[in-house]
Parts: structure tokens; sequence; C-alpha cells
């Protein structure tokens, strides 16, 4: 909802939607693990900056997960770049105040929980790596490092840090380097070997989170970072050829295995600058689409089907 609500106000540069993010990241930080004296188990018990979740740990302990805070973060800090870099945007004092303490609080986050998560592997790659994943020998899904990585190229557009800017370029570097081109296709798979001694199978990546890894490729590449022409063409042909099934029916991977019954390809809209065959298969899905809400399911994904895919559809039809 966050990144789709920054997109609408950046295209429309309508306040309505300032109001609406604001509102939400008010009651986001209101109920920080600070606020609710929520301690990290995976952290030495401390009590951190973010939003920790019993969800996704094996024995319902608490844990700040990067993906989760990231996916909040790199839209407050892509909120401050667009009020503060868009000339044409008159902002009030009063939202340019909000979304700078918004920048400053990524800041912090960033400086007391994501930096001690780095691993260095090559003197020019690297990710962030979760302290939780590597209590269970699990190497961080290649998507959720994309989505660590877009935070510090949104920190690195906002501060100019250039800490901020190698963090990204070497995220970029390592996921890079583990792209594979099949039939002039990207390919990926979910996650990597944690060690050389790891036998599990890791099979290509599903498109939902696909579309994560697919944000962070396309603003590098719009940014000057490591991807290029090549990679987007090879992007788009993957979208076209191996997740695209024609008539509104999209794969349930990215090597185009099985059907997505409730497809998240949001993200592969910011391919439409650079293939109108993309654009036109996002419209006609936004027009022919049926989202079916489930009471009983955590992965209802309203922002995604709704707010920030309408986000997109605006912007790209503007």
């Amino acid at each position: 909802m966050l990144e789709g609500l920054v997109y609408l106000y950046e295209t429309t540069g309508d306040e309505i939607y300032l109001k609406h993010f604001f509102e939400i990241s008010d009651r986001l930080n209101a109920n920080d693990d600070i606020d609710r004296n929520l301690s990290d188990q995976y952290r030495n018990n401390q009590i951190l900056l973010g939003w920790s979740s019993t969800r996704y740990t094996h024995d319902n302990s608490r844990h700040i997960f990067n993906l989760d805070d990231a996916l909040i973060l790199f839209p407050y800090v892509k909120l401050y770049n667009v009020i503060n870099n868009t000339k044409t945007i008159k902002v009030s004092p009063l939202f340019k105040n909000k979304a700078a303490y918004l920048l400053q609080r990524a800041e912090l986050e960033f400086r007391t929980v994501f930096e001690a998560d780095w691993k260095q592997i090559t003197s020019e790659s690297g990710f962030f790596q979760g302290p939780y994943f590597t209590f269970v020998e699990t190497h961080m899904p290649l998507n959720q490092l994309s989505i660590v990585g877009q935070l510090t190229l949104d920190l690195y557009i906002a501060a100019g840090n250039v800490a901020y800017k190698n963090y990204t370029i070497q995220t970029a570097n390592f996921l890079k380097n583990n792209l594979t081109v099949i039939n002039g296709t990207y390919q990926w798979n979910y996650n990597l070997p944690y060690s050389p001694t790891d036998t599990r199978s890791y099979g290509v990546d599903d498109v939902g989170h696909a579309s994560w890894f697919s944000l962070f490729m396309l603003n590098c590449f719009e940014n000057n970072v490591v991807f290029n022409l090549n990679d987007v063409d090879y992007l788009t042909n993957m979208f076209l050829s191996n997740v695209s099934k024609g008539n509104g029916v999209f794969s349930r991977d990215i090597n185009g295995e099985g059907i997505s019954t409730e497809p998240i390809i949001t993200h592969f809209y910011m391919l439409s600058p650079y293939n109108n065959e993309v654009k036109k298969i996002m419209d006609d899905y936004y027009f022919s689409r049926t989202i079916l809400i489930d009471p009983n399911s955590f992965l209802n994904h309203v922002g995604y089907h709704h707010i920030l895919y309408f986000a997109f559809k605006t912007k790209y039809n503007k």
C-alpha cells in the first residue's frame, strides 16, 4: 500500500495520497518493537527499532526479518525522494518535515539492525543475511536480498552516502552473478545452497517473488547501477515467453511451469516503458482480472492487487 501511494502521489501530485501514507506510517511507527517493548530473540534479545514477527520462525519466536522491515522502509525513503527531488510538486512544510522524519528513522534502523547483517562474499559482491537464516543454516532468498538492496538504493539517492551506494552495487553484483540466461530469458533460483555440503533442492523462483527481484533490477538500471539494457531485455523476454500465457493467465514459476490462481505480477508493470506488449498485457489484465479475498488467509495481498496495481496503471497511462 505504501509503495503504491508513493507512485500515486508522484504521478498526480494529489496530497490525498500523502495524507493516506502518513496515516499509515504514523500507525506503524507507534507500534514498533521499542514502543511495544518486544525483544528480538535472534539479535541477542535486544529491543530494537523495527517490527518483529513470530510468523516465519520455526518455533514462533520473535525476530525482525530484514525483508519485512525493508518493505516498510524503502517506501518511507522513496517518498522522501519524491518530495525532495520533484521540483514540479509544491509540498507543505508539515509534509516535508514528516518525510524527513521517515528518512531519519529509516537510516537509524539501518544502522542499528541491518548493517550488522552484511555478509561480504567477494571484494565486489555481498548481501544482507538475517541472523535467523544463519541460525537455521539457510541462505536468505534472492528476492529478499533484492528488497534490502532496494532500500540501500533509495537511501543512497536520499542521503548521498557512498556506503549505501556500495551496498547497492555489491548486492546487485551478487544477484547478477546468480542469474542464468536460458533461451534469451533470465532465470534464477528462489534460493542458493547455504554451504558446499548443502544438498537441499532449490527450484526456480515463483512469479510473485520474482516481481520483487524485477523491482530492484529495473530501479538499478534506471540509476546506472550494475544492470544494463541487455538485462532488461532478458527480463522482458522472461515475462513474455514464460510468465504470460495469454488471455490473462500467468505461470506459477518464472520458467513457465504451473499456473498461478491469483498472480502477483505487479512490478512487471515497470517493464512497460521498454516494451509495448508488456504494457498491453498488464493494462488488459487490470480490467479482466478477478480478485478473491479469502477471510481465512493471511496472503490476500490487498496492497499489491489493488493499490499498487492501480498506481502503476495510473503512472504508465498518464
